[in-house]
C-alpha cells in the first residue's frame, strides 16, 4: 500500500492533499461505525500484527510497538491504523534511502550502516551529534538521510571513530585523537569529502 501511495504522489503531488482529505472522510465514517466493530478490532489487531512482523522477520521499532498498543484500545484503533500507514510510508522511504547510502559506500561496510533514526527519538541531526560524542562518525548523505557506521564484536556494538564516508554533505565525528570532555568525546561538524 505504501508503495502505491508513493507512486501516486510522485505522479501527481496534489494527490497527497486528496489522500489527507480521504483519510478524514474515512476516519469520520470509521468513528461512526466504531461501536459495531469495537469488540472485534482489538482481536484482529492482536492476531494480525504479530503475524506481519514474523513474516517481515522483525518485531518493529518502538514507534510500531506503540501504535500496536494504541490499536488495542477501541476508540484509538482507527487513528492508530491511519498513523501506522503513514509511518509505514516513511519507514519505506528511510529503507530505500539507506540502501542508496549502502550502495555508495564500500561493500565491506554496507551492512554495518544504519539510519540515525534507529539510535533514538531525538531526531537525525541530534542523534548524529550524540553518536559523534560517543566516538562514532555520522554523516548526511546527498539524499538527505543521516546515517552512521556501527560494527559488532563479540555481540557488542562498536562505533567507528575514523570512518571517512565516500559521499556526504555533512559529517559529525569525534576529534582525533579521541579526547574526553566530561562524559563525552570532543567532536566537530565538517563538510563532506
Amino acid at each position: 500500500m505504501t508503495d502505491f501511495l508513493d507512486f501516486m504522489i510522485r505522479k501527481d503531488p496534489g494527490y497527497e492533499a486528496q489522500l489527507l482529505n480521504m483519510g478524514q472522510v474515512v476516519a469520520s465514517i470509521g468513528l461512526g461505525q466504531l461501536r459495531l466493530y469495537s469488540k472485534l478490532c482489538p482481536y484482529l489487531a492482536t492476531a494480525i500484527q504479530p503475524v506481519i512482523w514474523a513474516i517481515q522477520g522483525n518485531m518493529g521499532d518502538d514507534g510500531d510497538k506503540l501504535l500496536f498498543a494504541l490499536g488495542l484500545i477501541p476508540p484509538l484503533s482507527l487513528a492508530a491504523g491511519i498513523v501506522g500507514i503513514w509511518k509505514g510510508r516513511m519507514d519505506d522511504d528511510v529503507l530505500a534511502k539507506t540502501e542508496q547510502v549502502r550502495a555508495d559506500e564500500p561493500a565491506e561496510y554496507a551492512k554495518a550502516i544504519y539510519p540515525t533514526a534507529v539510535f533514538g527519538w531525538s531526531g537525525p541531526p541530534m542523534n548524529a551529534q550524540t553518536i559523534a560524542g560517543k566516538g562514532g562518525v555520522a554523516w548526511q548523505h546527498p539524499n538527505g538521510l543521516w546515517v552512521y557506521l556501527k560494527l559488532e564484536k563479540n555481540g557488542k556494538e562498536i562505533l567507528v571513530c575514523d570512518y571517512k564516508p565516500k559521499k556526504a554533505t555533512k559529517i559529525h565525528g569525534p576529534e582525533l585523537p579521541l579526547r574526553l570532555e566530561g562524559k563525552r568525546f570532543a567532536w566537530r561538524s565538517k563538510g563532506g569529502f
